[in-house]
């Protein structure tokens, strides 16, 4: 279950019809975006988060460098590919048994599989890239093509 953030309603006598639907769109967004689609039967008849790793993309010029965070998932259990120009990243986090002695009362930690596809520019050089792990962060560098790299060129003023 995700918690929806609270939002202050605004006084009913002040309001627009406009921004009632706003609102109700909004709250229309939030519950079928995050309720109805975050939760599948898995094999074993749990219920199985399906989720998305947090990524960010950072343009070096000379590079991208892709960062996604992954607490908890051993090294082991990722795979990083690049099939034509598209980087996968894909992997899974087990989900930890409960305690004999004790019952869940709340569990909002996602496990299971994911798969991320991010497309990237055709000027990557596929065969140079490299991927590190630590501390449940994956950096995965993505050199471009040496010829496709932005070259400074010193234009004389006269």
């Amino acid at each position: 279950m995700n918690l929806i953030p609270y939002r202050k309603r605004r006084n009913i006598s002040s309001l627009s019809p406009l921004s009632l639907i706003e609102d109700l769109q909004a709250d229309l967004d939030s519950f079928f975006g995050n309720s109805l689609v975050s939760y599948l039967p898995s094999n074993q008849g749990a219920l199985t988060s399906n989720w998305l790793p947090s990524t960010d993309i950072h343009d070096l010029g000379n590079q991208l460098v892709v960062k996604t965070d992954l607490p908890g998932i051993d090294k082991k259990d990722l795979d990083v590919s690049v099939e034509g120009n598209t980087l996968f990243i894909r992997g899974e986090k087990k989900h930890e048994e409960a305690t004999k002695d004790f019952g869940h009362i709340r569990s909002e930690r996602f496990f299971g599989s994911f798969e991320r596809a991010l497309p990237l520019t055709e000027d990557i050089d596929a065969s140079k890239i490299d991927a590190s792990y630590k501390d449940g962060v994956l950096t995965v560098t993505v050199p471009r093509k040496e010829e496709a790299q932005q070259k400074q060129i010193k234009v004389n003023i006269k």
